[in-house]
């Protein structure tokens, strides 16, 4: 816990029902199950305050474009939850 208070607190000032019950939600829709979710969390805690509609879906509506499945995007986020967080602009496409 300390580990991500000091990488990343903005999760603690966070709305708990808005923002990271919602980011909450998105992992189970995209099929990260809950027993991964501590996992995520710790290697990208930035993904509990990141935006679900303007970040989130965007990136992995573009990932889904190319080719991958749900299944394929939940499994990378299991592996390397900081997947999401990459530009789509300046990562994916190059």
């Amino acid at each position: 816990m300390g580990k991500i208070v000091t990488r990343c607190p903005e999760p603690f000032a966070a709305s708990i029902d808005e923002t990271l019950k919602k980011n909450i939600e998105f992992l189970n829709v995209i099929g990260v199950s809950k027993f991964h979710h501590p996992r995520v969390i710790n290697k990208y805690p930035e993904f509990l305050v990141s935006d679900v509609d303007k970040t989130l879906l965007p990136r992995m509506n573009y990932l889904m474009e190319i080719g991958l499945s749900k299944r394929d995007i939940a499994f990378m986020v299991r592996r390397f939850s900081p997947l999401l967080g990459y530009s789509i602009e300046e990562v994916f496409k190059p």
